[in-house]
């Protein structure tokens, strides 16, 4: 598995904490496994002007700036204000970014 993130150790207890897992070991043997939110990733949106509609794979999520918990993979992010051109991108996300997208939304 590797070296973990954080190591927790309490008694005979002992926690290793990974991107996307947590084992729990007691007397040095596996006593659980659990996946974590760690497998997601934040991203950070913001526009000019504020107050954008934020649109994750078509789904409407919010509204800027707003931080999103976003699971691993590829994803279409759309913006859009009245009035204004909408701004899209498409990336693909990985399990444990911090990502900031900063878009301008040109007048029409």
């Amino acid at each position: 598995m590797g070296k973990p993130d954080r190591e927790i150790q309490f008694d005979q207890r002992q926690w290793m904490i990974y991107p996307g897992f947590v084992a729990a070991l007691k007397d040095d043997k596996l006593e659980s496994f659990e996946t974590s939110g760690a497998g997601t990733a934040k991203v950070a949106v913001q526009s000019d002007p504020a107050g954008a509609e934020i649109y994750l794979d078509d789904q409407f999520v919010g509204s800027t700036p707003s931080i999103l918990s976003v699971a691993p993979g590829k994803h279409a992010f759309r913006l859009h204000a009245a009035g204004r051109a909408d701004w899209t991108r498409q990336m693909n996300v990985l399990a444990g970014s911090d990502i900031t997208l900063t878009a301008t939304l040109d007048k029409n």
